[in-house]
């Protein structure tokens, strides 16, 4: 329920199988989330079959309102689960997930129940990978064109120098260039 469909422990501790929404797609699930709000989740198909064949009533039965605490479903969790793994681990999990598949922060957003967007771009972690095929997709359009083309050749042929700013590294720099008949690249004067 955390990793595959985000929900938060004290949501989990309340899955209740009268939540179950049957629809023609699918089923979803009726989720009671924080601050006494519903949202209503879509179900993975295997999720769905296991719950629709649980008993009536809350998946996780207990003594105190008929269901087991957030902490106890909790602790339950971290007996199964890896040492390094939460069921808050598991939600950002889903969150990183939901996004690499949709690249729809607002979906995933809806889907954790988040109030602010700014949440869950927190909960989303950087892909590294993709941030460098996005950098790479930039570069392999850079100068293509031939717009892009003539104006790299006239950065590359003039270099503007305010001489009421220039430092005496920059001057030195000026005055090689200037005696060389050798391509030197742009200096970073304008």
């Amino acid at each position: 329920l955390a990793g595959e469909h985000g929900l938060r422990r004290a949501e989990i501790a309340v899955v209740h199988t009268a939540d179950l929404i049957p629809a023609s797609d699918g089923f979803s699930l009726r989720v009671h989330g924080k601050g006494g709000k519903t949202r209503i989740v879509p179900l993975s198909d295997q999720l769905a079959y296991h719950l629709a064949r649980h008993p009536d009533g809350y998946l996780f039965p207990g003594d105190i309102d008929g269901h087991l605490s957030p902490r106890r479903v909790a602790q339950l969790a971290r007996m199964v689960l890896p040492a390094e793994w939460t069921l808050h681990k598991l939600r950002h999990m889903f969150a990183t997930r939901a996004y690499a598949v949709s690249h729809d922060l607002v979906s995933v957003q809806e889907l954790l129940g988040h109030v602010s967007i700014a949440t869950t771009r927190a909960y989303v972690a950087k892909d590294q990978t993709a941030l460098r095929t996005v950098v790479n997709a930039v570069a392999a359009r850079s100068f293509t064109s031939n717009k892009d083309q003539s104006i790299r050749a006239r950065e590359e042929q003039s270099v503007t120098v305010d001489i009421a700013r220039i430092s005496s590294d920059q001057a030195v720099q000026l005055i090689a260039l200037l005696s060389s008949k050798v391509e030197v690249p742009n200096t970073g004067f304008g």
